[in-house]
This record gives C-alpha cells, structure tokens and sequence, in this order.
C-alpha cells in the first residue's frame, strides 16, 4: 500500500507543468554593486579620518607612518615632564645622601622620597591607564560595529555557518574585553600599585615578592586564556567553511545541471557575483584592521616610552648608588608589562577575527 501511495505521488509531482521565461545574460548585463561605504561602520570611517589615515593606495602607508610619528611625538610631550621631575627627585636625593651621616635622619628622609616618587610613579601609571581604558572602550565599540557588517557580508556570500562561528567568535571575545574593562583591568592594577607601596614602605613585606608572584599568575592566566581562544575561533572557522563548502558545491551542481538552458549562465554569474564580494570584504576588513590599528598604537606606544623612561631612571639610581628607588622603578615596569599582555591579547583576538572574515571563502564560488 504504501508504495502504491508513494507511485501515485511520484507521478502527480513530475505531472505538473513547469514554465520558466527565457534569461539572456550578455556583457552588458548590470550586476550587483557592493558600495563599500555602506558596509563600513561610521564610527570606523571617523575614526580614520580623524587621524588622517588614507584607504587609497599608495598612501596607507604614508598616513599610518606620520600617524606613528605624531603619536610618538605626543606621548613625548605628555610624558617628559613627569619624568624630569623623577629624574630631578633622583639626582637632589643623591645629592643630599652624600652630606647627611645621621642614619635615623636618613632613614626618614628615604621614607619621605620613596612616598614623593611613588605619587609620581603612580600619576605616570594612571595617564597610561586612562589611555588604556579609552583604547580599549574604542575597541569594543568598534567590534560591536562591524559584526552586523561582516555578517551580512559572509551572508550575502553563501556562508551561513561561517556567518553564525563568526558571530559566536565575537560574542565571546566582546563578552571577554567587557569583563577585562569593566571587572578586571582597574581592580587589578590598583591591587598591583598597592603591592608595590608596602613592598616599598615595609622591608618585611617586600620579603614576601607578591608583586612578582601576581605578575607571573596574571601573565599565565591571559596566556592560556588567549591560546584557548584562539584555538576555538581556528577549530570554528575550519568546520563552519568546510560545511559552507558542501552546501556551495551542491547549490552550484543543481544550478548548472538542473536548470534548463541557462545552468551554465547561473553557475558564472556565482562567480561575479562572488568577485564583486570579495572585493567588498577585503576593502571592509582592511579598513577596520586599519581603524584597530589607530585605537591601539598610541597606548601600545605610551607604554613602550614609559618603560624606556622608568630603565633609565633605574639605571641612573643605580649608578647614584640609590637602590630602593631603583627597585621602586624596576617594580613599576611589572606593573606595565601586565596592562601592556592584556592590551596585546586583546588586540591579537579583534585581529584574528577580521583575518578569519577576510581569509573566509564565499560557498557561491566553491
């Protein structure tokens, strides 16, 4: 019985008439047009031009190079003055040392210095980490952005399953740099600056080397954190393209074989179509690696100064012979090389997403 039922069907179906209206497809035919100015995000777009960054090419590298120049001149004039002022509290300091013999006196005096220079220390360390802090907000904004951007994009392409691993892949790293900005970032530095001034107020305290013992845990934690990440975002990429891949392959056969006639014409239009995608999302992933790179060089840039300036006044504490202030710097540079692990592992996550958008194939032109 059921295989009468599933005959009868069967000829009812392909009993029914099919009419299709002739399609001609010469040169001239007019294509899809992809603006990519309707896919870049407006905050991008004022963002670089805000920093005078050109897309055109032949000038990007010019542009990115005086954008660095003038970051580095700004950090520059930002910096020196809070650094002169350490390096003239080092060099009174030292000074002052050779002509006092009385060790209670002195004792006290080095108390009274290591609080001046640990205030100074601690201004430097937050103007860095306001500029972090804004940097980082920039970030996020930016990936919020661009998301519904490169999803409609993988959609228009074919790529269903490379478009949801993509969403997924921002979602988390999004939900990750909110937890970093809002809950983490200035509670830990804060804990990190307190550490140091017992350490450096209490020689008991500094026995204990806390500061150094959260330094190598915070490094490890973002350490594993950023190589699981990565990890999952590779693994979703290969598996989401490789599922894109077979339902592209098989769109594109029923198109050329089961369509009468214009199959052939079908299947090349994929292929334009496909071009005219490619050329979108190379022009969009280049300008939102470029609007990255302008949110992230100026802390990064800030960061590497600061280290420069507390090495050389280590180093020039420790000729002067003036080694408590040369540890109080020394300890300092721990403090920034955990804002500058986070910063990086940040940006190597927004960094590898857009790569993976760029790098993703569009099923229609399997």
């Amino acid at each position: 019985m059921k295989k009468i039922i599933f005959i009868l069907l069967f000829l009812f179906v392909f009993k029914l008439p099919v009419f299709a209206n002739e399609i001609t497809i010469t040169d001239e035919t007019e294509m899809p047009k992809f603006e990519s100015e309707d896919f870049i995000p407006q905050n991008v777009s004022e963002s670089l031009e805000e920093n005078e960054i050109s897309t055109e090419n032949g000038k990007t590298s010019e542009s990115i190079w005086q954008f660095v120049l003038g970051a580095i001149k700004n950090s520059f004039s930002e910096l020196s003055p809070d650094i002169g002022i350490l390096l003239g509290i080092i060099i009174i300091i030292s000074v002052f040392y050779r002509f006092i013999d009385n060790k209670c006196f002195k004792t006290i005096i080095s108390y009274i210095i290591t609080l001046i220079m640990l205030i100074q220390v601690f201004n430097i360390i937050k103007t860095v980490l306001d500029c972090a802090m804004d940097s980082l907000n920039s970030l996020s904004e930016i990936l919020n952005a661009i998301l519904p951007a490169f999803s409609a994009i993988l959609l228009m392409g074919g790529s269903t399953f490379t478009s949801f691993a993509q969403s997924a892949s921002f979602g988390a790293v999004l939900a990750f740099l909110n937890i970093i900005i809002q809950t983490l970032l200035l509670p830990c530095i804060s804990l990190l600056m307190l550490l140091l001034m017992f350490e450096r107020l209490s020689p008991q305290f500094s026995e204990l080397n806390l500061l150094r013992f959260f330094k190598k845990s915070i490094l490890t934690v973002l350490s594993f954190i950023t190589m699981i990440m990565l990890t999952v975002i590779t693994y979703q990429h290969i598996v989401s393209a490789g599922k894109d891949s077979i339902s592209g392959r098989t769109v594109k056969f029923a198109a050329s074989n089961f369509i009468p006639i214009v199959g052939s014409a079908v299947g090349e239009s994929f292929k334009t179509v496909s071009a005219g995608l490619k050329y979108l999302k190379n022009t969009v992933g280049g300008a939102v690696i470029l609007s990255v790179a302008v949110t992230i060089i100026p802390v990064m840039i800030k960061i590497f100064l600061v280290k420069i300036y507390f090495n050389f006044l280590a180093f020039s504490a420790g000729i002067m012979n003036m080694q408590s202030e040369r540890s109080l710097l020394e300890s300092s540079i721990s403090i920034l090389d955990i804002l500058n692990a986070i910063i990086i592992c940040i940006t190597i996550l927004s960094i590898l997403l857009i790569i993976v958008f760029v790098l993703s194939t569009f099923s229609i032109n399997v």
